[in-house]
């Protein structure tokens, strides 16, 4: 239907969530007079999405889809130049009257036949097409065949430390002759040498035949591929032959040392989680033929719903997206992307036997040598969540764009580069190592929360960029080196990355990052950050100011040859301050000293446990860090204790304590007396409260605990929050007045060892009323700032340089490998950080430079 007016949605509008009515009451007072809104019905037919979209030819046309969800076929929708103006929109959006989902998935709902002489159950692809990934519901996912096997409920999928297997040195990746050899390093020996070179897969004594195997490569430190296995021979079944076609975009080839596992053969279909596709008979294959009350089997044929080449002033609104993804890529600018959902967005090629063609994941690019003709992308992100990606979350080129109060979670399980959008010729770098790859100048980072990618990095950011306010939290180990954020980049005319308000925590990747090393890498900020159980920040360059961050606890794994996917388990009573692992680095260079760099920089109000040195080391240690440092607390320089200085740092609750040293300074992230508004970062939800502190379910938490919790995007009236004790009614403890205000202190003393739970009540000037969900939390015997201090040694090892502490530290081990290594893990002493050994900042560096 097509009406040349714009219609009275107020019935529809009075449904939707608040944040909703508010873009489409925006979206409505700019159309033009003469623009037409066509509106589609799920129940049409199969193409009645792409019917709507094609019928935009004007500015302030509207696409309105209506509530349903809407079957995309595996032909792509390519729409026409979709261009709009400043005023007038063209407008793609749900119509309001429910929720709109673009589903690329179809159901399994054919017979079920025994196959492999009952091994396997298999029945026919619908409409005999080809199936990408096999779906479970809403988060559910079957993992295309593999070895070693690895599942998704538990999400052993993203565990590369434990899930795949190993290889080692000699091995050949020649792109000349395509001759591609990799050595399986075997099990580990003893169980002390898991996992950071070896674990518990081992190849020659798996039993399967690889030959014909697609291998998922990290043969990069930052960068996996995909190749094909040409020959397993059960003469030499620790090696596997391949054809070397892929090459790397980050880092270099490291001579057969790496990571890997197999996928894409009947053989390996061995496990209730796993399926294969043959691609021949149009055939999917499952373990184990569904039951009645199995969650319904859902084959995915489509890669993008929609693919648009030219835009201006575009606006996709209030829809989700199931197993499917959009490419909005070109000449497109000022395009924007509001409360849009994208669940198992990206999706690669492999189960159809293409290990050649890079996954198709979410693109918002406009190519570089278009901006150079004088128009910005000026793109638009706002309260988008991308989850379950097979690949990067996203692909985005182009300058002066805003990225806000989005999500990106789980994302990326097998890192495989070289994505690039559809229809746009290659040119630089595609997309690698990285969850949400960035390029452009000006941009804006806003309320992002990053959690449980797979990508050695989360982010990357270049100059004149700002990244505040994000939540950045633990980036897994698939691939070696990294960090949650690479910044970098800046001249004396270009700022580098600015940092403000950012968390960055429990991962062995680095926290917050200046990548490139001087004379580059200039006048970057970092300010008010905290950033606990990382492989530290990173100060690479010169010329940058860094002030009042909180910064402690390095991580117990470390950027590369992590020894687990995760930082070792804490809680609330473990030491969070380890002065052998420098939490902080600051750069000298990368093959040669060089002390200019750093020297323009200034430090002042910091909190900080241990600083290192990040690349070649001064000649003469012990070395003072280079740069104006004035008024920080350095545990190195004066030891303090996390759990006494800050009120509940295991809780994240990082305002010093009263009267405490860090609070007679003024130094870190919060004042001593933020107890009214108290930021808490990552993305908030459009109308009601999240993001509580204590955390949900703690454990031992402070019994003269603040309820602190992230507010709504929408301003309200004021917020209650309720507490009771678990299992009991709730009550209001306090009324919160203003925007922003998001404290909430006790009327008296908690109970020790008891749990509680608590909520959120958000009233809104219209008098609605929006309840966060309910919250738990235990106690335990403590109160906060009446924790008696215990703070660690300061390192006082007896070697004074780097070559002294190779001397005492293992002797006769250094260059032996394993043995070395282990030696190392078995004496974590404080002479190689005494005597400046630590080239990455990490005890993991000193192990990968003195052991192999």
């Amino acid at each position: 239907k097509a009406t040349v007016s714009v219609l009275n949605w107020s019935a529809n509008i009075m449904t939707m969530r608040a944040g909703e009515r508010a873009i489409v009451a925006a979206v409505l007072c700019c159309a033009a007079a003469n623009a037409a809104v066509y509106h589609a019905y799920p129940a049409d037919n199969e193409n009645t999405f792409c019917a709507c979209v094609q019928k935009l030819s004007k500015p302030g046309d509207e696409c309105r889809l209506h509530a349903g969800r809407y079957a995309i076929p595996k032909e792509r929708c390519e729409a026409p130049a979709l261009r709009g103006t400043a005023d007038a929109p063209i407008v793609i959006a749900a119509a309001g009257d429910g929720p709109v989902v673009l589903d690329g998935t179809v159901a399994l709902d054919g017979e079920w036949t025994a196959a492999a002489g009952g091994r396997a159950f298999k029945t026919k692809a619908p409409g005999n097409a080809d199936v990408l990934q096999l779906l479970t519901g809403e988060g559910g996912m079957k993992v295309l065949a593999r070895h070693p096997n690895a599942g998704w409920k538990d999400k052993g999928v993203f565990m590369a430390v434990q899930n795949w297997f190993r290889s080692s040195k000699p091995g050949v990746h020649n792109l000349t002759t395509g001759e591609g050899v990799l050595r399986d390093t075997g099990a580990c020996r003893h169980p002390s040498d898991c996992c950071a070179r070896c674990n518990g897969n081992d190849l020659a004594k798996s039993g399967i035949n690889a030959t014909g195997a697609l291998a998922v490569v990290n043969l990069w430190s930052c960068d996996t591929g995909v190749q094909r296995v040409t020959e397993h021979s059960a003469d030499d079944p620790g090696v596997l032959k391949y054809h070397a076609t892929y090459k790397g975009l980050c880092d270099f080839y490291r001579g057969g040392d790496g990571r890997y596992y197999l996928e894409g053969k009947a053989d390996f279909l061995d496990t209730d989680e796993e399926w294969w596709f043959d691609r021949e008979r149009r055939e999917v294959w499952v373990k184990d033929a569904p039951r009645h009350g199995d969650a319904p089997l859902r084959a995915r044929v489509a890669d993008y719903a929609l693919v648009v080449g030219a835009a201006s002033y575009l606006t996709v609104a209030n829809v989700s997206l199931y197993g499917a993804t959009m490419n909005i890529a070109g000449d497109v600018h000022d395009v924007a992307l509001r409360s849009v959902a994208f669940n198992f967005s990206g999706v690669s090629y492999r189960a159809l036997g293409d290990g050649d063609t890079p996954p198709a994941i979410l693109s918002l690019f406009r190519p570089p040598q278009l901006e150079s003709k004088g128009t910005p992308a000026n793109f638009v992100m706002d309260d988008v969540v991308v989850r379950y990606s097979d690949g990067p979350a996203l692909l985005h080129s182009g300058s002066n764009s805003v990225f806000t109060d989005s999500a990106f979670e789980w994302n990326d399980f097998t890192t495989v580069g070289s994505s690039w959008p559809v229809g746009v010729a290659p040119h630089g770098k595609a997309a690698r190592a990285c969850t949400m790859r960035t390029t452009g100048k000006n941009l804006l980072f806003r309320r992002l929360s990053f959690a449980n990618n797979g990508a050695a990095q989360a982010l990357s950011a270049g100059p004149n960029t700002t990244v505040e306010l994000c939540d950045f939290a633990a980036q897994l180990q698939i691939q070696d080196d990294g960090s949650f954020v690479e910044g970098g980049m800046g001249t004396d005319k270009v700022n580098s990355t600015n940092y403000r308000n950012n968390w960055s925590h429990d991962t062995g990747k680095s926290g917050l990052r200046w990548d490139g090393y001087y004379p580059g890498t200039l006048g970057g900020v970092m300010e008010g950050n905290v950033a606990w159980n990382t492989s530290a920040m990173v100060c690479k360059g010169d010329n940058h100011w860094v002030s009042r961050n909180t910064v402690f606890d390095g991580s117990t794994i470390g950027v590369g040859h992590a020894q687990h996917d995760r930082p070792l388990a804490q809680d609330a009573s473990s030491p969070l301050n380890d002065l052998t692992q420098p939490s902080f680095s600051v750069g000298a260079g990368t093959t040669h000293y060089d002390p200019r760099a750093n020297r323009r920089s200034v430090f002042v109000a910091n909190l900080i446990d241990a600083v290192g040195f990040q690349g070649a080391q001064c000649p003469h240690p012990p070395c003072t860090p280079p740069g104006t440092w004035t008024g920080n607390l350095i545990g190195t320089d004066a030891p303090w204790d996390a759990r006494a200085e800050l009120r509940a740092p295991f809780h994240h609750d990082f305002r010093p304590c009263p009267g405490s040293a860090a609070a007679k300074m003024s130094a870190g992230a919060y004042n001593a007396d933020d107890d009214v508004v108290y930021w808490v970062p990552g993305r908030r939800e459009q109308t009601a409260a999240s993001g509580p502190l204590p955390p949900h379910e703690s454990a031992d938490v402070r019994v003269n605990t603040d309820l602190i919790f992230r507010p709504s995007v929408r301003d309200a009236a004021h917020r209650e929050v309720y507490l009771g004790v678990a299992g009991a009614a709730l009550t209001s403890i306090a009324r919160l007045h203003g925007a922003a205000a998001n404290v909430a202190s006790l009327p008296a003393a908690l109970q020790p060892h008891t749990a509680y739970q608590w909520r959120v009540d958000t009233t809104f000037p219209d008098g609605a009323v929006v309840p966060s969900p309910t919250w738990a939390f235990t106690t335990g015997a403590a109160a906060a700032c009446h924790v008696k201090p215990a703070p660690p040694p300061k390192p006082h090892g007896q070697c004074r340089t780097c070559a002294a502490c190779k001397k005492q530290y293992c002797p006769g081990l250094s260059g032996k490998g394993a043995a070395c290594e282990k030696c190392v893990m078995a004496n974590p002493g404080l002479g190689p950080q005494h005597g400046n050994c630590y080239h990455a900042g990490t005890r993991h560096s000193f192990i990968e430079s003195y052991c192999y």
